[in-house]
């Protein structure tokens, strides 16, 4: 009885070594079964028996000796409870790649398009292994005739596919340079070519103005202050009197001028002449002015005197105004609505000291007149409304000949997109 007890015991000891293994051989087999290539690994604690083993022997009978092993229901439970819990893992980073899954006549399905999503998920354990395993190898691509949530605002890029129909499979070309993805089982390092040529297409349209339907531009402008101030008229007219700001007239001086050039001395020269005594005369030998002539007996310069009338015009200020401010014009401009395409530009009249001598238009709205830079009037008053790009000039309109300048201007430029 103690050899047969003994027997027992090893037996019982390798049953239970043979229980483990099969329990693994069986999970392996699942999955080799499931996804022909995949290969599966566990360490030795990710599934363990929780089951018991009955055992026994009976004697020796006519027919032989009979032998027998039961598994426990649980440790299958706990095998496929496991490979439930690895099928709902794979399950959720399907779903997080876009996969959906929907119910048919035929059970499960997966599908790529987002508007087949049933609003349904499965469990992992409702879930074949095939159709699992075919869903993770078609999650990189994406299906034809996928249509586009908003064609209408596709981006079109010159140089690049314009696609306004249906998605596409991306390529490098498509994808931001610095960044990488899986597309159809292959690794694509981006480019950021349709990236750069929608920022250069978006910086020339931009400029221009030009701008998709769904996209506004954000307009801005610099600030201009204009000193209005007065300025002096008449200092180049030569006529007698008062005249705008300066009083004109004219004074005469006499003006001696002293010759102070140097005198010559004459050749002397002998001329005869039989009359004369001595038989003729010697003739020169003085000095005189090469300019005026004239006989002097030493040298020396010449000391004759010019006279001449000389006219000179003065033109003496008298209207006290230097410095004298009139008015300073302020302009400036604010986008306070992105959706209207519209930008407001306005102008304040700031009254200083000589305000009141300005004369200007009856009516109020009249004082300040917009212009484009092609000189087109676009209205009068404080403000107007642009949707152009470029310079845009104020002119305060008065009838006074002695102000200055009357006319200022802001920039308009593009600083962002609203969308």
């Amino acid at each position: 009885m103690g050899y047969k007890k003994e027997k027992q015991k090893n037996r019982t000891r390798s049953f239970l070594r043979q229980k483990m293994c099969i329990g693994m051989s069986l999970a392996v087999s699942i999955f080799c079964y499931s996804c022909g290539n995949i290969a599966y690994a566990a360490e030795e604690d990710m599934i363990r028996s929780r089951g018991s083993l009955v055992y026994w022997e009976e004697g020796v009978a006519e027919t032989g000796e009979t032998e027998a092993v039961i598994y426990d229901a649980a440790d299958i439970r706990e095998i496929k409870k496991y490979l439930d819990l690895q099928k709902e893992g794979l399950l959720q980073k399907l779903l997080q790649l876009g996969t959906t899954f929907i119910w048919t006549d035929t059970g499960w399905q997966y599908s790529r398009s987002p508007e087949d999503s049933s609003g349904n998920t499965p469990e992992g354990g409702q879930i074949g292994w095939d159709l699992l395993f075919n869903a993770i190898l078609d999650s990189q691509s994406v299906p034809e005739n996928v249509a586009v949530v908003e064609p209408k605002i596709s981006l079109q890029i010159e140089g690049i596919a314009e696609y306004t129909d249906f998605y596409k499979t991306a390529t490098a070309d498509s994808i931001s340079k610095g960044k990488a993805a899986w597309v159809e089982g292959n690794l694509l390092l981006g480019t950021g070519a349709d990236n750069e040529k929608a920022y250069e297409k978006g910086k020339e349209d931009g400029a221009g103005g030009v701008f998709r339907p769904d996209m506004f531009p954000v307009y801005a402008a610099n600030e201009a202050e204009i000193i209005i101030q007065h300025k002096h008229i008449g200092e180049e007219n030569e006529t007698e009197g008062i005249l705008g700001c300066y009083n004109h007239y004219t004074t005469k001086k006499v003006q001696e001028n002293v010759c102070g050039a140097t005198l010559e001395q004459t050749e002397v020269t002998w001329y005869p002449n039989e009359s004369e005594e001595g038989g003729g005369s010697w003739h020169g030998g003085y000095y005189t002015c090469p300019a005026h002539q004239g006989v002097y007996e030493n040298p020396g310069t010449c000391n004759h005197v010019s006279k001449k009338e000389v006219i000179t015009w003065h033109h003496d200020l008298i209207c006290e105004k230097t410095d004298f401010v009139y008015a300073i014009l302020k302009i400036t401009g604010i986008d306070d609505d992105y959706s209207d395409r519209k930008m407001k530009l306005y102008a304040e009249l700031v009254e200083q000291e000589g305000f009141p001598e300005l004369l200007l238009p009856e009516t109020e709205g009249e004082w300040l007149v917009w212009s484009n830079e092609q000189g087109e009037v676009l209205g009068t008053g404080t403000e107007i409304e642009v949707q152009n790009v470029g310079v845009y000039y104020c002119k305060l309109v008065v009838s006074n000949e002695d102000v200055e300048p009357l006319e200022g201007s802001v920039q308009v430029v593009i600083k962002g997109v609203a969308y």
